[in-house]
């Protein structure tokens, strides 16, 4: 009889059912895996001449979306861009979008680029006079504490580098043999004593008697 064991909200199932579920889900992976690997070479040779791999690979899922659809995504991606200072206002009438995003939340994203911008400064090296923005403003001032948010950073990854070299070069390196105890408790049957055999012949034992 073929054993069934119960899903939590499905039919049963059987461990043949099971078995014969990964051969075909691990086969089925192996190819996936090959055709990822040609996709993304295709992608490779076309992307280092210059081609938009991927803006046309989202046009070609949005045109299976259907127009509207499609259109509705470029509308939707047109004002989330504005927020962040990407598309400016005349760009917005080319779909079809009439208003902007409030002022203030505009100038969030400006601010939190110029802090990325003065984090990455910091931890590579460039001094105050990177700073590209306007004296006094919003997105200097933010520029100046997470450049010093960098330097700090750089330098507590260089120097826990230097204590960590330089515990390495103060430990003494041994000299010498290494002591004949690690070779004994290495190798312990070298160190066994051989058993002595009893003199002379070994005792007879009788007969295991029957069972009456």
């Amino acid at each position: 009889m073929t054993n069934r064991m119960s899903g939590t909200n499905g039919p049963t199932w059987t461990m043949q059912d099971a078995a014969e579920y990964q051969l075909e889900y691990e086969e089925q992976d192996r190819k996936c895996k090959v055709e990822s690997a040609l996709r993304a070479a295709i992608d490779k040779r076309w992307r280092d001449i210059g081609v938009p791999v991927e803006e046309i690979k989202l046009s070609i899922r949005l045109r299976r979306r259907g127009a509207a659809k499609a259109e509705a995504f470029i509308a939707n991606f047109a004002r989330a861009s504005a927020a962040n200072g990407l598309v400016l206002g005349p760009q917005l009438n080319v779909f079809n979008v009439t208003e902007e995003f409030p002022e203030p939340i505009r100038q969030m994203g400006r601010v939190a680029k110029a802090n990325d911008e003065g984090y990455l400064a910091g931890r590579g090296g460039l001094g105050r006079d990177a700073n590209r923005y306007e004296d006094g403003s919003e997105e200097s001032q933010g520029w100046m504490k997470w450049w010093q948010i960098g330097v700090r950073a750089q330098e507590h990854i260089t120097g826990a580098r230097g204590t960590v070299a330089q515990a390495n070069k103060a430990q003494p390196k041994a000299r010498g043999r290494p002591p004949k105890t690690v070779k004994a408790l290495a190798a312990p049957e070298e160190n066994m004593v051989p058993l002595k055999r009893p003199r002379g012949r070994p005792r007879k034992h009788p007969p295991a008697q029957p069972a009456a």
